[in-house]
Parts: C-alpha cells; sequence; structure tokens
C-alpha cells in the first residue's frame, strides 16, 4: 500500500497519540501501530494515511523531526515499483556521495536504492545525523578498534530505519533492485 509508512527511530516512551498529533497535520490517519525490534531494542510504527498523497507529504516532511529527541526516519512500508531516479535524485545521491567520501560502486548501488525506495528527505536526514555524530567524535567499529568511517556512519543508521523489505533490498542485495515485474499478455485465441 502506498500510503503505509514505516516510523523508525522513535524513543522508547513515544505513544500512538504522540505519533497521531506528529501526522495529523499532513492528513487523516487511517492507523497507527507500534511495534518493537526485540533483537535490536529499538521501536517503530506503520502508520497508515487514508490518501496516498497524504502519506507521501508525511513522508517528505518529517523525515529528521524531533520526537521525544529522538529524529524521525520515515520510509515506505513496502517496496513500490520505480523507475529510473529523477535530476534531483540523482543530486542527492552526488552530494550524499560526496560528503560521505564514497566511490565504490556497492555503496553507490545502494545509496540509489536508498533514495530511489526511501526518498531525498530521509537519505538527506540521515546525512544531516551523521554529520552530528562525526562532529561529536563518530561511532566505534562493533570490535570498539576504530572509529567507524563517515559512509559507515551513515549506512549503520540507515540499517534499522526502513522497512524489512526495504533493507532487504539496500543491504543484502547490496542496492541491486528487483527487476520489474511484468505482466504476461493471456494468450488469444484463435
Amino acid at each position: 500500500m502506498k500510503n503505509s509508512l514505516f516510523v523508525a527511530n522513535l524513543a522508547s516512551d513515544v505513544t500512538e497519540e504522540i505519533l497521531k498529533v506528529v501526522f495529523e497535520p499532513y492528513g487523516t490517519v487511517e492507523s497507527i501501530q507500534l511495534g518493537k525490534d526485540e533483537k535490536h531494542d529499538q521501536v517503530y510504527a506503520h502508520v497508515v494515511m487514508v490518501k496516498e498523497k497524504d502519506a507521501t507529504k508525511a513522508r517528505n516532511e518529517l523525515n529528521g523531526t524531533l520526537v521525544n529527541a529522538m529524529p524521525l526516519a520515515v520510509s515506505p512500508a513496502d517496496v513500490m515499483n520505480r523507475g529510473h531516479l529523477s535530476t534531483k535524485q540523482q543530486n542527492v545521491v552526488e552530494t550524499i556521495a560526496a560528503a560521505l567520501g564514497e566511490t565504490d560502486i556497492v555503496p553507490l548501488r545502494q545509496l540509489n536504492s536508498m533514495v530511489m525506495l526511501c526518498g531525498t528527505n530521509f537519505a538527506l536526514a540521515l546525512l544531516e545525523e551523521t554529520e552530528r555524530i562525526e562532529a561529536d567524535e563518530g561511532i566505534p567499529t562493533a570490535d570498539g578498534m576504530r572509529r567507524r568511517t563517515k559512509g559507515g556512519v551513515f549506512f549503520y543508521l540507515a540499517r534499522f530505519r526502513m522497512a524489512q523489505p526495504l533493507r532487504v533490498i539496500i543491504y543484502n542485495r547490496k542496492g541491486k533492485l528487483p527487476e520489474a515485474e511484468t505482466e504476461t499478455p493471456e494468450p488469444q485465441q484463435a
């Protein structure tokens, strides 16, 4: 459903009522369902707006908005068939890649897919947060032996801020989008 959103990076004390107040200015909220990823101790929500255009507007404008001191990460709840990147999207990918110092094919493909699937505002909000974290001593690697690269911080932050189907494409498939589904024409009878 194009009007269904995945909302991540939520504070543990956020409630459905708080999210309704945040999303209602963009249109009528059909439902909100909170969940928790126990493995990673992260709270998320599925927000369904009545109209697709309202969901798109909320997604475009709410990324990075602070709710209970946490910047929201809003993305589609599922993979939507998309075409190619627009000129604006391509410019955003190039800006983020330059800021992160990413030149390798896999991270660039992951950035392309992230911008295409999650939107420019989602990616730009992550870049802004990455830059704040980098200015404040960064994030160590899993083994704690060194700091993550700027790109490493960006992709670390993004990992759990999108719905599972999108995460699979960006991380497991290394940004390779599924082939566009094409309809097979019905055989014609003679």
